[in-house]
């Protein structure tokens, strides 16, 4: 079941956008588990999942407010492509309707379904033997088609009628993998702080996705007059290769191993219903998405015609959400609020307060995957009309910056399936103008990250957004440095870089004080 919370939250948690395409090409797979720290369930244990058919349904909360349904359904079927006799299948259907901020400070309804199945072989090695994606978005159909063949896993990309391959070689997933927490939850009591870790694969990232299962509390209460237990599961993805934010979740689990209600990134709320009750919906109502931060005051005018060295606010609420280090620190106040400076220090070296980028990210941010499809001609040709023969890293970065702000037309209500239909509307908010500055860089040989916090607005607020972190070689070592392709800015001080887990800020800022790099100060 936990594959479902997975592919949920990278729906939910980036509003399942910006999927691309690659070439015709073989990426080798590295080894999952050199070290064998991962936990595995016995051959029986899986042959006892396999006995049992299930279907579930689940009604998706936002605030208190339906905002979509999902259903899960396994069990094992007679094969129609596959030799074996019969394969085991996991089938999730999902539905969601949001209101969000379009155009013009108006506001439009924006409605996605996706169908999912993994089909594994029911005999040892239990192995994935296809995979099967439909994403639905207005008007726009995209799928993944996957099938084993040999030692290859071969994908199909269909973007309305724009068909790609990409070939896995050496994949390892199977139901080894799909069955380890319930495994591991049902194998004996567990105690609180217990953990183990699992890996899954990740067909948009064409990565593996290490996760860390730690139980947080167990719960003994009584339903109805009966005694009651349940686990509270915190599941969080760990490692330095996490692509805009990283997955984090709570569960309750029975001790019999029935999902109960989860959360996802403190933020959506799944909870078990019935087929009726899950997908009882008031389309007409749906529920709009505030994620802004207040602030006590405008920032000055002069932010946009000086350079700003820092900005200090006070932070009133949970600061947990905000990134620290390189341009944010955080310090506790004496009322027990935090005070968040953002910006460099002008007087010392710049390179230092940059964050180092290890090897390892070199080449994870360089790779070309269905999402950032680098090597493709359409990108090379824009690549040479936006940096033409210019030969400088800092220079390509600023005339790539420029090149994707002038490119994409600001469109809040743009919902592109991938980055070439962002090159084909020339249209997008900030995440398509994130995701196609990462294309170009990466083309151009600079290793590249979306990220994502907050910006200022220009009025009193600061609003989520989305821009890119580009690794350029600095003194023998590469360094992140920031670039917001959307507004055209480097090293954007007026930003507000969050964690990975989170986008959505429980936290408002009063404004205390702005240094600008002349020496003038202005205070609140």
């Amino acid at each position: 079941m936990k594959k479902l919370f997975l592919y949920v939250f990278l729906v939910l948690g980036l509003l399942y956008c910006n999927i691309g395409f690659t070439s015709n090409e073989t990426t080798v797979l590295e080894d999952k588990d050199p070290n064998n720290e991962l936990f595995r369930p016995t051959v029986n244990e899986i042959k006892s999942f396999l006995e049992k058919k299930e279907e579930l349904w689940y009604g998706v909360y936002l605030s208190d407010v339906k905002i979509g349904w999902f259903q899960f359904k396994t069990g094992v079927y007679p094969s129609s492509k596959s030799k074996n006799n019969s394969v085991y299948e996991i089938m999730q259907n999902y539905n969601l309707t949001m209101t969000v901020e379009g155009n013009n400070e108006t506001q439009y309804t924006s409605r996605s379904t996706i169908e999912m199945k993994h089909i594994f072989e029911t005999t040892q090695p239990f192995n994935l033997l296809q995979y099967e994606e439909k994403t639905l978005d207005e008007n726009k159909i995209f799928t993944k088609l996957g099938e084993k063949k040999e030692k290859n896993f071969e994908v199909t990309y269909n973007n309305n009628g724009i068909i790609t391959k990409k070939i896995l070689n050496n994949l390892s997933e199977s139901l080894y993998d799909h069955f380890s927490l319930d495994a591991w939850i049902l194998k004996k009591e567990r105690t609180k702080e217990e953990n183990f870790k699992f890996k899954e694969f990740d067909f948009e990232i064409l990565d593996y996705l290490t996760l860390n299962v730690k139980i947080k509390d167990i719960v003994n209460t009584k339903v109805n007059g009966i005694d009651y237990s349940y686990y509270k599961i915190n599941m969080d993805q760990i490692g330095s290769n996490i692509e805009f934010m990283k997955f984090s979740a709570e569960y309750l689990i029975d001790k019999k191993g029935n999902y109960l209600n989860f959360y996802l990134n403190d933020v959506f709320e799944f909870r078990l219903e019935s087929e009726e009750n899950a997908k009882n919906l008031d389309e007409s109502f749906g529920v709009f998405v505030e994620t802004g931060i207040d602030i006590s005051s405008p920032l000055p005018d002069e932010i946009f015609s000086k350079e700003i060295q820092t900005i200090t606010y006070e932070v009133i609420g949970d600061a947990k959400s905000i990134y620290e280090g390189e341009s944010q620190k955080l310090e506790k106040l004496s009322n027990g609020n935090m005070l968040l400076i953002v910006g460099y220090n002008q007087k010392g070296n710049l390179i230092r307060q940059l964050k180092k980028v290890t090897q390892k990210q070199v080449e994870f941010y360089m790779r070309d995957t269905p999402q950032y499809p680098h090597t493709s001609t359409i990108i090379s040709e824009l690549l040479k009309k936006a940096i033409k023969n210019e030969k400088d890293d800092i220079e390509k970065i600023i005339k790539l910056t420029n090149f994707v702000s002038e490119y994409v037309e600001d469109d809040y209500e743009s919902n592109s399936i991938s980055v070439f239909d962002v090159i084909e509307t020339k249209k997008g908010d900030c995440t398509e103008h994130a995701q196609f500055f990462t294309v170009l860089a990466r083309a151009a040989g600079f290793p590249t990250r979306e990220v994502g916090g907050w910006a200022y607005d220009g009025k009193n607020r600061f609003i989520p957004h989305a821009w890119t972190e580009v690794a350029i070689k600095l003194d023998d070592d590469y360094y992140w440095v920031p670039a917001d392709p959307t507004w055209d800015m480097i090293i954007p001080v007026v930003h507000i870089k969050s964690n990975a887990e989170s986008v959505l800020g429980k936290f408002s800022l009063i404004l205390k004080e702005v240094n600008f790099a002349n020496g003038e100060k202005i205070q609140y």
